[in-house]
């Protein structure tokens, strides 16, 4: 295998990996409010903190990504 047969590979793995806990549809629901905002915020990953804190979900998959956006 090559190293961007590798890459892709690993690459792939990942996003099966957000999609399994579907980090993708709530990360894409906070942008898409952000994207909605009349008055955007003047911090933006303020915003996305807060409503990933918010997630409309029993569970919240996404909460684990939070350090990430400090």
């Amino acid at each position: 295998m090559s190293a961007s047969e590798n890459i892709s590979s690993v690459k792939d793995d990942f996003i099966g990996y957000l999609e399994e806990h579907d980090v993708i549809n709530h990360l894409s629901r906070v942008l898409l409010k952000l994207f909605e905002e009349k008055e955007k915020p003047s911090d933006a990953i303020k915003f996305i903190r807060e409503h990933l804190n918010n997630a409309e979900s029993g569970h919240n998959n996404t909460m684990h990504l939070l350090p990430w956006l400090k």
